[in-house]
């Protein structure tokens, strides 16, 4: 037992220092911080089955100069939170991405994309599909609503049909060339 009853208990090594138990636990308790620090290199934390980083009543705060880097090598990495929402948030934008497989957001029961000051840009290399299982989709624009094809047909089919009506003003079909209206 290490104790010093009026100033700190100061363990050196010249070469380092090194705590360890045969069979049982190391426990490293303050009354009220610890802090680990290495000046010249990296802190590794490393546990056999696991690495348990909790807080009984406050917040769990991981910062770093630089890069923040949470990865797994062989599963996944969840962040999630059960008491409210997940905040992620970046000073110059947030990126997420797969270098090999997809990228799914999923809700229980609503997912909302927005921005509050600019244009939210859906795009993908092979096309973009926008689709409902069970329920309408709705697309709705508070000035102009545009189909766009930069190289081909606008095609809008409905199973029952395909209805453009205007509330309060005209509606207008326009052409280059021509304008065909058929039923087969």
């Amino acid at each position: 037992s290490l104790v010093s009853s009026s100033s700190v208990v100061d363990v050196n090594g010249a070469s380092g220092v090194e705590l360890n138990s045969v069979s049982n636990d190391v426990s490293i308790t303050g009354s009220s911080r610890v802090a680990i620090a290495a000046s010249l290199d990296a802190v590794a934390v490393e546990g056999q089955t696991g690495v348990s980083v909790a807080s009984v009543a406050n917040d769990v705060s991981l910062s770093g100069a630089s890069r923040v880097v949470l990865s797994a090598s062989s599963a996944s990495v969840d962040i999630v939170s059960y008491g409210t929402t997940v905040d992620i948030d970046g000073q110059t934008g947030v990126t997420i991405d797969s270098s090999r497989h997809d990228v799914s957001v999923t809700g229980a029961s609503r997912v909302v994309v927005e921005t509050l000051a600019d244009a939210v840009s859906v795009s993908g290399q092979t096309g973009v599909s926008i689709s409902s299982t069970t329920h309408d989709v709705t697309v709705t624009a508070a000035s102009q609503l545009s189909l766009v094809s930069s190289s081909s047909v606008v095609d809008v089919n409905g199973a029952s049909g395909v209805e453009l009506n205007s509330v309060s003003n005209d509606v207008s079909i326009t052409g280059s060339s021509r304008v065909a209206i058929a039923a087969s």
